[in-house]
């Protein structure tokens, strides 16, 4: 079992999802897919980019990241839709669009993880944590 208080976002799919081979097996359905009981694997390795950038990073600031790349992406759009664009600035948006796969993965990982991260047993387990992690410093 691993210190709740280390909260890496690898650390809570290693906790409750359990990589194997580079990779996660999850209902389909969590990754708004729609095929009701089937499992997909999800691949989680250093070929993600976005997972290599935010795999040892505090969950809750993935949760942030994966945020502000959304609201990016959602603004871009908007801005596509409601301004005439160069081809080139159409190529950079489009270019952009290609993370949106992994974007959207990550997205429906972190909302996963959050039904574990959220449960009242999961937060008494890091308050206890954080306690015990604080009354050793002072110690020292």
């Amino acid at each position: 079992m691993w210190l709740t208080f280390f909260l890496s976002y690898c650390i809570c799919i290693l906790q409750f999802l359990n990589i194997k081979n580079g990779s996660i097996e999850l209902d389909a359905s969590i990754m708004g897919l729609q095929q009701e009981g089937k499992k997909t694997k999800v691949p989680l390795n250093s070929t993600d980019k976005l997972f290599k950038e935010i795999r040892d990073l505090n969950f809750e600031v993935v949760v942030q990241i994966l945020r502000q790349k959304a609201t990016s992406m959602k603004q871009d759009y908007t801005e596509m839709t409601t301004t005439s664009q160069s081809v080139s600035e159409l190529k950079d948006f489009v270019k952009k669009l290609n993370s949106l796969p992994e974007i959207t993965r990550h997205i429906n990982l972190a909302q996963h993880l959050t039904t574990f991260t959220s449960k009242p047993s999961f937060l008494g387990q890091l308050d206890m944590e954080h306690t015990i992690v604080e009354s050793q410093s002072y110690d020292m």
